[in-house]
């Protein structure tokens, strides 16, 4: 691996946020980039989730867990991470990273170029396959990222739900996730959404740059520059989706 695109949390390239690497430049400069979001509640859950089906993971911190359904010990563990990540930037593993920091710099300036939801993913993922003119076909094979256990955002207690405010508290700003009351049943009154997350404004915000809309049924060419970059690139953040689209590519 280069040593541009080392990562400084440790992460994978392609899991490293635009503005992390050890380059200390942006390596996505000059093409278009899109990533995917989640509401911070159900993607601490599948942290959770995707944590303790690691054996090796538990190993290595000595954790013996008969039921991955323990609503008790996923709380615990729920707290335990956002504290972590709070203090040391990541829970485990480039893992638990907000997602704002892939989306903006420390400045606020936006250095991703389309953001998705995963709750709308499909639809949005297919609109940008028509902007760039690639493949208008293609289907996410876990476009609304499959069902991990059997605990949801109904079994996140109160402590839980209100550490994940805490660490998400700028991804429910700028994403326009609805963030809960943690002591009452009623969630709190919505977020204003300070930055638009649909790809068909992302889309429109782009139009005279990037043409007309027009849907190409058969992949168009997609070559690479001299830094071996196509013009579109997607940016994996854990635990949002991104695996849908990976498949997608190899498909």
């Amino acid at each position: 691996m280069k040593d541009e695109w080392k990562c400084n949390d440790g992460s994978k390239p392609w899991h490293c946020s635009p503005t992390n690497f050890k380059s200390g430049t942006n390596n996505y400069v000059n093409v278009d980039t899109f990533t995917i979001v989640q509401d911070p509640y159900t993607r601490m859950i599948s942290e959770y989730y995707t944590f303790v089906k690691k054996k090796s993971l538990l190993q290595e911190r000595n954790i013996v867990i008969t039921d991955i359904d323990d609503v008790n010990f996923m709380n615990e563990w729920i707290v335990n991470a956002a504290d972590t990540a709070m203090k040391k930037g990541v829970c485990y593993a480039g893992h638990c990273i907000p997602m704002h920091k892939y989306v903006y710099d420390t400045n606020g300036k936006r250095v991703i170029t389309h953001v998705l939801k995963v709750e709308h993913l499909e639809e949005e993922f297919r609109e940008l396959m028509k902007r760039y003119k690639l493949s208008s076909s293609v289907t996410l094979e876990d476009a609304h990222m499959r069902k991990e256990g059997a605990l949801g955002v109904e079994d996140l207690s109160p402590k839980a739900i209100e550490k994940i405010n805490e660490w998400g508290k700028l991804d429910f700003d700028y994403f326009g996730y609805e963030m809960r009351n943690p002591y009452h049943d009623e969630t709190s009154k919505k977020n204003e959404e300070k930055s638009t997350v649909s790809d068909t404004t992302a889309v429109a915000a782009n139009s005279k740059k990037n043409g007309p809309d027009v849907v190409d049924d058969t992949s168009a060419p997609f070559p690479q520059n001299e830094r071996g970059l196509h013009k579109l690139e997607f940016v994996h953040i854990a635990k949002t989706g991104g695996t849908s689209i990976e498949l997608a590519g190899k498909s």
